[in-house]
């Protein structure tokens, strides 16, 4: 009699793009002044993820309860940003104002406590930062490589009856 395995292999792959434009005033100086920054960030996480996940032999399976899992993700950030506290990107700002456009460069404390409707402020747009704006030393590609075994199931099954309830 001959007997044969038959496994059962699963293969995920996850991209995931998120795309972030923001303006942010992050810390006061003892002044009571913080300066603003504006950012364009696109970030793109690629996971590829194989696992064995069960093998059958016969009028048996064998649901692993343990399964060899590989994954080796790439990333890669890109961060553009204009800062007013920075003469070139100041520049920039500036000339997107003298076509109109108001943003406000520095926030004041007092002004903040004081009931500023700074979420009504006018912000360059994410194509505008990136056209424009400079480049974070940030950008970069990375990769990762993840070789584990992993819990994958919690019972065992056969054609008969169930070994673990």
């Amino acid at each position: 009699m001959g007997s044969s395995v038959d496994l059962l292999y699963n293969y995920m792959r996850s991209d995931q793009e998120t795309d972030v434009t923001f303006r942010e005033f992050n810390t006061f100086n003892p002044a009571g002044l913080v300066v603003a920054l504006y950012q364009a960030t696109n970030y793109l996480n690629i996971e590829d993820a194989p696992t064995l996940i069960r093998a059958e032999t016969g009028a048996i399976k064998h649901n692993i309860i343990v399964g060899a899992r590989y994954t080796k993700p790439t990333r890669r950030p890109d961060i553009f940003q204009l800062r007013p506290g920075n003469a070139a990107e100041r520049a920039v700002l500036d000339s997107l104002f003298a076509q109109g456009r108001s943003f406000r460069h520095v926030l004041n404390r007092d002004d903040l406590l004081a009931g500023a409707t700074i979420w009504l402020g006018d912000a360059p747009t994410s194509s505008e930062i990136r056209n424009a704006g400079f480049c974070s030393n940030q950008n970069a590609k990375s990769y990762e490589e993840d070789q584990s075994l992993r819990p994958l199931h919690r019972r065992c099954v056969s054609t008969a009856h169930n070994i673990w309830p």
